[in-house]
């Protein structure tokens, strides 16, 4: 028996590398770029939402502070306005007052005979 014939018989096998590892490694690698292609594209898609999210949340701040301004503003021309009805009201009392004194000056004046 040669020795090749020797090497490459039943009892004493040639050993080669089994494709199986490779194959898993190929498979792992695959998959892991895929994932990560996957994981990028969904990071960046929720980025962009977090942005839009965050720009509409400056614009509804910005609103609501408008109308807080306003709403202060209405609320201290109120009390202004409330201020002067009180203003009136106690001008409209004294005036009240002076006619109902006037008046009864007149009628005193009126019922004495000597000023007919």
């Amino acid at each position: 028996m040669s020795v090749e014939e020797e090497i490459r018989s039943d009892f004493n096998p040639v050993k080669t590398g089994s494709p199986l590892p490779w194959l898993l490694l190929g498979i792992t690698l695959i998959v892991g770029v895929t994932m990560a292609i996957v994981s990028h594209a969904r990071l960046t898609d929720e980025k962009t939402k977090t942005a839009r999210a965050l720009q509409a949340n400056d614009e509804v701040i910005g609103r609501l502070k408008g109308v807080v301004a306003e709403n202060t503003r209405l609320i201290e021309q109120s009390d202004a306005f409330t201020r002067q009805k009180q203003e009136l009201e106690e001008r409209t009392k004294s005036l009240e007052t002076q006619l109902k004194a006037s008046a009864d000056e007149l009628a005193k004046y009126k019922s004495n005979p000597r000023c007919r």
